[in-house]
């Protein structure tokens, strides 16, 4: 069964890499739409560590809302209906172009961070509840 510090480790990892592509496609597509722009490093390396915080920090949320006191403590923090609405807010933040791209860029890797959590403990014997 995953521990906090594999949770918190998956976290950090999925943050980062989905910080990182994202910040990475983004500047991309600054480059393709604004002729002789440079890729903002800086931004990328900024937003990458910002994005490992936070997906650690967020893949330790199903615990914090529904602590691990017993073998049953996964309800509906820790169910397929929750991950399906997070998986749903999502899309409604990345295709909202009201809210800032750091803003939704951070909300998008908490989210993976979330996630990272909730695919570790689908993995184990126990799974996850429907709701």
């Amino acid at each position: 069964m995953p521990n906090r510090q594999v949770h918190l480790r998956a976290g950090a990892i999925t943050g980062a890499l989905t910080s990182g592509v994202r910040s990475l496609y983004r500047e991309h597509q600054r480059q393709l739409q604004q002729p002789g722009y440079q890729i903002d490093w800086l931004k990328v390396a900024g937003m990458t560590l910002a994005g490992t915080g936070v997906g650690a920090i967020l893949a330790l949320l199903p615990d914090i809302l529904e602590p691990a006191t017993d073998w049953r403590h996964r309800k509906f923090f820790h169910s397929m209906t929750t991950a399906g609405l997070v998986a749903y807010a999502t899309y409604l933040n990345e295709t909202n172009q009201e809210i800032p791209d750091e803003l939704r860029q951070l909300l998008t890797v908490g989210a993976a961070g979330y996630l990272s959590h909730l695919v570790l403990d689908s993995q184990t014997p126990i799974g996850l509840p429907i709701i």
